[in-house]
């Protein structure tokens, strides 16, 4: 009696179900060799010199053995996938291989998307994160895609393309960062906190709308929506002159509340953009490199 209990004990240590026997069962679909004539010992041997058998299915009353490449996940349990038949024994021997899991779309580098769009178009439930992008063949970077629809720019997928804080001096007017394709802290890209960036969007992908355009002050955001011609890449935009892209004051004015926009008499390009304070004083040419820029692909 004590040696019956070690001996049951030492087969459930190292094995916990890891050979099954089904009475009245065989499993469907993965026979991938057939033996005849052969007693069930017989079949057990023929499984176990077959390295890719995962297990048999004996049916005795013709002594047909079917060595299956595969098997059953919770060996322990009867029933599916396996089917009830008379006559029939379904025996696993080696554990069944582990189900390939396969990322979502844009959920790791090897399933990296063309556009933040494409994912919404392929998975409508998609929230806003950061996904990957395939940004120039071969490279691929964790970007903030905008998901959600806004009365703005209309239905997301929109593609993170800038963020610029407006007090420091990093993407000045005259920074050479708004008209190359060098990328900037491309790991700032994965959010819309305060951290900047230049993700290698702005210089490679193509516009199909144009730019949604966000401006955070005081932790609320607001948007507008700039279309632009489609084909053009957001880098091309910044080294042609403004005159194409005629945004209205009442746009802009919207993007900051209790922002009032008086022209100056002696230059045009001067406006005020926000509250009566010196710190809200822009350049209108300067607008349009503006807060968080997200680019339509």
């Amino acid at each position: 009696m004590l040696f019956a209990s070690i001996f049951f004990s030492f087969l459930h240590s190292i094995a916990p179900c890891a050979s099954a026997t089904h009475n009245e069962r065989y499993l469907p679909g993965h026979v991938e060799k057939t033996v005849s004539n052969v007693d069930w010992l017989g079949c057990l041997q023929a499984c176990h010199n077959e390295p890719q058998c995962i297990s048999y299915n004996y049916w005795k009353e013709n002594k047909t053995c079917e060595i299956n490449s595969n098997g059953i996940q919770e060996q322990c349990e009867s029933g599916k996938p396996t089917i009830f038949s008379r006559g029939w024994i379904f025996h696993q021997i080696r554990p069944a291989p582990e189900k390939l899991i396969v990322p979502e779309l844009g959920g790791h580098p090897s399933t990296a998307a063309t556009s933040c769009k494409e994912i919404l178009d392929k998975r409508r439930a998609a929230p806003s994160g950061a996904y990957y992008i395939e940004t120039i063949p071969g490279k691929t970077s964790l970007i903030y895609c905008k998901m959600e629809r806004t009365a703005e720019c209309g239905d997301g997928g929109w593609t993170l393309a800038m963020k610029i804080n407006g007090s420091k001096a990093t993407f000045s007017y005259d920074s050479a960062l708004w008209t190359n394709v060098v990328s900037y802290n491309e790991s700032g890209g994965t959010d819309l906190s305060s951290t900047e960036t230049k993700s290698a969007v702005f210089g490679y992908l193509t516009l199909k709308e144009g730019f949604c355009v966000g401006m955070k002050v005081k932790g609320d955001t607001k948007w507008l929506k700039i279309n632009y011609r489609k084909g053009s890449s957001a880098v091309g935009i910044f080294m042609e002159s403004y005159g194409h892209v005629s945004i209205g004051r009442s746009q802009w004015k919207p993007l900051i509340n209790g922002s009032y926009m008086p022209v100056s008499k002696q230059c045009c390009d001067i406006v005020h953009l926000g509250p009566q304070s010196p710190g809200y004083k822009v350049q209108s040419p300067a607008v349009n490199k503006i807060m968080n820029m997200l680019c339509s692909t």
